[in-house]
């Protein structure tokens, strides 16, 4: 699963994807890199938890990445929370159209 991730987050990240498979779609192009960044760390822990054991063998260094796993979770969800907010006053959602 983890190498599933980076490949795709490769393809992604050169911009294989955009050239290939979605050019017509900006958007997707711009939150695909981020949300696969995502996806491929996560996969990267999920597999060193299991690989390491790390409840058995790292107690310590298991607890601390649940700690920093839910801070970045609340981090995440703050600022999407804050991005879809009236007053946010950031960037749109979706690309301007050029017929205006």
């Amino acid at each position: 699963m983890y190498i599933g991730m980076f490949v795709l987050m490769n393809i992604a990240y050169t911009g294989h994807g955009f050239a290939h498979v979605w050019s017509e779609h900006v958007v997707i192009q711009r939150w695909t890199i981020p949300i696969l960044m995502v996806l491929d760390s996560t996969c990267g822990l999920v597999f060193a938890r299991y690989f390491l054991d790390t409840p058995r063998n790292f107690p310590r260094a298991h607890k601390l990445r649940g700690q920093l796993a839910r801070v970045f979770l609340s981090e995440v969800r703050g600022g999407i929370l804050a991005l879809y907010s009236d007053d946010a006053g950031g960037p749109p959602l979706s690309t301007p159209s050029a017929e205006r």
